[in-house]
C-alpha cells in the first residue's frame, strides 16, 4: 500500500475522518487493542481488502501538546524503515483534533509475556538464537539508516503467531548523524548501556540492550539487579554481572562468550550487530 500523509485542509476534522473511513472500517464497534495517555489503538481492516488488518493509533492532539513533534519524528523514522522484523508504518491521517497512525497489525504476544509462559522463564538456546538473529537483523537495518532505537526491551518485541520477531515502539528512537553522539538519557533502566547513563552514546547502545535480552532469554534473570536504581546503574556502569545462576549450567560456553562480548563497557570494544551475527554461537545453533 502506498504510504502517504493526508494533511489538514479546508475540510478540517471532516477531511481526516472522512478519508480515513473511505479506506478503513472504523466505528463504535471497532475493537480496541489498547488505551494510553494520548489515545487508543484500534484493530480494523482495509475496506478494499478485508484480509488486510491494521492497528490504528488515534492520538488526541490536545493531550499530546508538546509531544506532537515527537510523534511526527517517530512517523518519519518508521517511514524510513522497511524490514520484515520491524513493525510497518502504512500512513497517517490528520485533522484538527486527532492524528491517526495506520500501522501493521502484529498478531501475537510481547516477548515479555512469552518469557513468563516458559518453564523456569527460560528459552532453549535454539529458540533464543532464532529470536536474537532476527533482532540483530532488525537493529542492523536501523543502524544502516542511522536510527538508534534506544528502548529495546521485551515489552517492545512482539513474537508473532508464526514465531517470528517484530521490533515495535519507536517512540524514543532517534536519527543520529554518523559520528555524532546522542546525549539525552533515554530508555528503560535495566536495559540501558553505561554510555547512555553517562549521556554520550551512539548506536552501540542498542547492542548492549540486545546483550541484556540474550542473557534474560537463556537464564530468566536480568543481568543487572539491585535494591534501588543507583545500585542497578552502578552495576551497569561496571558491567557487574555473573553466570552463577543454576540455569547457566546448561548454557553453552559459546552463548556465554557472546554475552560477554555484547555487555562490554567500552562501546568501541563491543561487537557490532553484524559481528554479533557472525559469532560462533549463531553458527552452531544454525546446525542444530
Amino acid at each position: 500500500m502506498k504510504r502517504q500523509v493526508i494533511k489538514v485542509g479546508q475540510g478540517g476534522k471532516q477531511q481526516g475522518v472522512a478519508e480515513l473511513r473511505k479506506n478503513y472500517q472504523i466505528d463504535s464497534k471497532t475493537k480496541v487493542l489498547g488505551t494510553g495517555a494520548f489515545g487508543r489503538v484500534f484493530l480494523t481492516n482495509n475496506k478494499h481488502n478485508t484480509d488486510f488488518k491494521v492497528a490504528i493509533k488515534v492520538l488526541n492532539k490536545d493531550k499530546l501538546m508538546d509531544n506532537i513533534d515527537c510523534i511526527m519524528e517517530e512517523v518519519a523514522i518508521l517511514h524510513s524503515l522497511d524490514h520484515p522484523n520491524i513493525v510497518k508504518y502504512h500512513e497517517t491521517y490528520n485533522d484538527l483534533k486527532y492524528i491517526y497512525l495506520v500501522m501493521e497489525y502484529v498478531s501475537g504476544k510481547p516477548l515479555f509475556e512469552r518469557i513468563t509462559e516458559q518453564q523456569n522463564q527460560t528459552f532453549t538456546e535454539e529458540s533464543a538464537a532464532r529470536y536474537m538473529k532476527q533482532l540483530f537483523q532488525a537493529i542492523n537495518h536501523c543502524h544502516a539508516q542511522n536510527i538508534v532505537h534506544r528502548d529495546i526491551k521485551p515489552d517492545n518485541i512482539m513474537i508473532t503467531n508464526d514465531d517470528s520477531v517484530r521490533l515495535i515502539d519507536f517512540g524514543l528512537s532517534k536519527a543520529s548523524k554518523k559520528g555524532k553522539q546522542l546525549k539525552t538519557v533515554a530508555g528503560t533502566p535495566y536495559y540501558m548501556s553505561p554510555e547512555v547513563l553517562d549521556g554520550a552514546y551512539s548506536k552501540k547502545a542498542d547492542i548492549w540492550s540486545l546483550g541484556v535480552i540474550l542473557y534474560t532469554l537463556v537464564s530468566g534473570y536480568l543481568p543487572f539487579q539491585g535494591k534501588n536504581a543507583a545500585e542497578v546503574f552502578r552495576k551497569i556502569q561496571n558491567a557487574e554481572y555473573h553466570f552463577n545462576h543454576n540455569e547457566f549450567q546448561s548454557v553453552s560456553s559459546e552463548c556465554k562468550d557472546l554475552i560477554t562480548k555484547l555487555l562490554v563497557v567500552r562501546e568501541n570494544k563491543r561487537l557490532s550487530g553484524q559481528d554479533a551475527l557472525g559469532h560462533q554461537w549463531f553458527k552452531i545453533m544454525a546446525r542444530q
